[in-house]
């Protein structure tokens, strides 16, 4: 099954060179995860009812509850996939209970998928990861470990402790809204290129394409004129606002559909 290499290098505002590594899905394979809104007792919410939700005065900012200290980075790999992943599971624990700060490594999520190359990989294959390895703890495998050969021996053992238990398929803009209303962090693709770094009024540039980069975002807001979200790029904290920049839904209308945007709304845990 043959599907198109994607890893664009792209430079960042420092100089240092970041591979994206994001992988259309291969031709013919279909996302078995169940749609956003299929269960019963997660249904999709109207317009009205995520911006009453999201514009409510009490409500806590993602980048407010999870700050720098939250951003990963992937160095110069293509591990973008896995440390979307990563910050996905970290905050969907912190979301379920599990205040202790505890986060995840994106480079052990990525040996899982990588196929033994630093070459990239594809959203769904996050899934498959969560549920079936968990997550090994950022402070035992570090970003820089993308191979299991050069991770802890214990590595899967610790991992095993921490595994996605829910996984949904984004089947349109308006599940991904009440995701992210429901406070569950998703993963996306984005188009990173020239412009993604140029943030204008916090608001990341669009480039033409059909993804490269997949992120993580953990909130919607809506301005009064667009829906922004927010997403937690895995660039450290020098990439935009500290790490941090808004997409809209120009972000998507190319990369919807390419690929599988995931939502993991729970978590299981053995202590």
């Amino acid at each position: 099954m043959e599907f198109a290499i994607m890893v664009d290098v792209i430079v960042d505002e420092r100089g240092f060179e970041r591979r994206c590594g994001s992988l259309p899905m291969p031709v013919n394979r279909v996302c078995s995860l169940p749609p956003f809104g299929s269960d019963p007792n997660m249904p999709l919410w109207t317009e009205a009812e995520i911006k009453a939700v999201v514009t409510r005065s009490d409500r806590e900012k993602s980048r407010d509850l999870f700050g720098p200290e939250w951003i990963l980075d992937q160095l110069s790999y293509g591990s973008c996939n896995g440390h979307a992943l990563a910050g996905c599971g970290a905050r969907t624990r912190f979301v379920g209970g599990r205040r202790d700060g505890l986060l995840f490594s994106g480079a052990y999520s990525y040996s899982k998928m990588n196929g033994g190359r630093d070459n990239g990989s594809v959203i769904l294959d996050d899934i498959d990861v969560a549920q079936r390895d968990g997550f090994a703890p950022l402070s035992l495998v570090s970003a820089t470990m993308i191979y299991p050969k050069n991770q802890p021996a214990d590595a899967d053992e610790e991992a095993a402790k921490y595994k996605g238990l829910e996984c949904y398929a984004l089947m349109g803009l308006m599940a991904l809204r009440t995701a992210l209303a429901c406070r569950i962090p998703c993963i996306v693709a984005v188009m990173a290129g020239n412009n993604f770094a140029r943030l204008n009024g916090g608001v990341c540039g669009i480039d033409n394409g059909s993804g490269n980069h997949a992120v993580l975002v953990d909130d919607v807001l809506w301005d009064g004129t667009q829906w922004l979200y927010d997403m937690a790029n895995s660039w450290g904290t020098k990439y935009g606002d500290g790490g941090r920049g808004y997409l809209t839904d120009g972000h998507f209308k190319q990369t919807f559909g390419p690929h599988s945007f995931v939502a993991v709304p729970a978590f299981d845990e053995l202590r």
